[in-house]
């Protein structure tokens, strides 16, 4: 089978809000130096408009597909939907959006809708069902994925809030992109950041923590896709396409990149294992079987028992894994010159929007691909996609770009 007759992507579309707040204003406002935002990659941050929410943007990107496209939704059997804003229980936001859509005069009624609610990660996954749902049934597929990131005033993240909206048509005749072998991930229960309703849906987190998740996961993804596919080194394997990396801010896409360049360019896989290994233990220690049942038992009492372990310096292993490993290995792999040829060919062109669009959650590994496919020219090369979500879980996926994908 020719890749033109297997099931990928058909289009790819993104929906921005109305505004954009430079990072120089944004610092102005706070009273913070620049620098700290240069220092994270931070060019801006996408604003809504008083009218403006994630599921209009969403349908936006949605009718996008069919309106400069010119895809037809009548050939649309399913509508995958993720996101992190589900106003409750029982809430599909798919049909939210299908109903928005009506007004459009775009008729999705009689798709097979579903939402998926999880931390940034599942839009790499639900583009591999997508795949799998297309081939099998000869329909299309509608995944999108949509957020907006909003943190209280003067924290640690207020600076890398964005919002976006990401579509991606799946079918036969693929014009974008077919799948690359099988993806890999690694899923436990870490709570590294959430947003409970008894915090108003505000973030609740501890920043150190949180990135160490990032690299423990995100590196572990990227070895089982290795695995899977008998792939030795992701940077070769990778040619002279993309790596792109859930982008939270471009710093911890850095740390990622240093981490999986000192594994394979300096050999430095027994170290890092010994790092890897230690978060893990101390993961373990702190969110036990017995804190994933009371956070699923009782939110605000599982709210309190981390505000406990926050105060009372829980964390501090970690913060001291981090820091040693940051030290002692990525720090030193960062400025080396070939690695910062490395980043700037096969990472960059994925973090150059999301720099101006900030942390999209669900929606930002779209948005790297999305830059990535318009910064360079990745015709008959390989795009691959590492997502990570808090909670925590990571996805490595790889796709083959198809000639002429920007006709």
């Amino acid at each position: 089978m020719s890749e033109k007759e297997k099931a990928g992507i058909k289009s790819i579309s993104c929906s921005l809000p109305s505004y954009f707040l430079p990072a120089e204003e944004f610092a102005k406002g706070r009273g913070i130096e620049r620098k700290k935002l240069e220092h994270l990659g931070i060019e801006g941050q996408a604003v809504p408009n008083e009218n403006e929410s994630v599921e209009s943007l969403m349908a936006k990107s949605i009718e996008r597909l069919f309106d400069e496209f010119e895809e037809n939704p009548k050939e649309v059997g399913y509508l995958m939907v993720t996101s992190e804003e589900i106003k409750g229980k029982g809430d599909n936001l798919g049909n939210r959006i299908i109903s928005l859509l009506k007004r459009r005069e775009i008729d999705l009624t009689g798709v097979n809708s579903t939402t998926s609610l999880a931390a940034c990660n599942p839009l790499p996954s639900l583009i591999e069902q997508g795949v799998a749902l297309a081939e099998k049934r000869g329909e299309d597929v509608l995944v999108v994925a949509g957020d907006r990131s909003i943190y209280q005033e003067n924290s640690a993240g207020e600076e890398t809030q964005g919002m976006a909206a990401c579509a991606f048509l799946i079918g036969k005749e693929p014009k974008v992109g077919v799948l690359d072998g099988l993806s890999g991930s690694r899923s436990d229960f870490v709570f590294d950041w959430g947003r409970p309703q008894e915090n108003g849906n505000l973030p609740v987190f501890d920043g150190i923590a949180s990135m160490l998740s990032y690299l423990f996961f995100t590196s572990k993804s990227q070895r089982e896709f290795k695995k899977k596919n008998g792939v030795k080194s992701l940077i070769d394997y990778a040619g002279n396409g993309i790596i792109a990396w859930h982008r939270p801010s471009e710093y911890m896409v850095e740390l990622g990149s240093a981490l999986l360049y000192a594994e394979e360019k300096e050999g430095l896989e027994e170290e890092i294992n010994s790092y890897l290994s230690e978060a893990e233990e101390e993961f373990s220690k702190l969110f036990d079987w017995k804190f994933a049942e009371l956070f699923s038992n009782d939110g605000g009492e599982a709210l309190a028992r981390y505000r406990k372990l926050q105060e009372e310096g829980a964390f501090k292993n970690l913060h001291t894994i981090f820091k040693e490993m940051n030290s002692k290995v990525l720090k030193k792999v960062r400025e080396k010159k070939e690695f910062k040829e490395k980043y700037e060919n096969l990472v960059k062109p994925g973090v150059k929007w999301p720099n101006y669009i900030g942390n999209s959650y669900t929606a930002s590994i779209g948005t790297c691909l999305l830059s990535a496919l318009n910064e360079k020219d990745l015709e008959g090369e390989r795009a691959i996609l590492t997502s990570y979500g808090s909670g925590a879980n990571s996805t490595t996926l790889s796709l083959k770009i198809l000639d002429g994908y920007r006709d």
